[in-house]
């Protein structure tokens, strides 16, 4: 690998490292802000849904995008 490639790699690297933690930090201030506007009970019935949707999503989009970006 080149120096030049190597650079861009650790840019990429950095970048994406950026965007995930401040992704999770907005995610984090979300839920911070629904537990002071929410009595504990509907806090929990948010909890149920954001799960539910996350294991939907993920069962739905697996290996699509893989075989998106593979597909001539």
């Amino acid at each position: 690998m080149t120096s030049t490639t190597a650079q861009q790699a650790g840019a990429a690297i950095r970048w994406r490292t950026i965007q995930l933690a401040g992704v999770e930090g907005i995610y984090f201030l979300r839920l911070l802000v629904l537990a002071q506007l929410l009595s504990p009970t509907d806090f929990g019935l948010v909890a149920i849904g954001v799960a539910a949707l996350g294991v939907v999503y993920n069962v739905s989009n697996l290996g699509l995008i893989p075989a998106l970006v593979q597909h001539p």
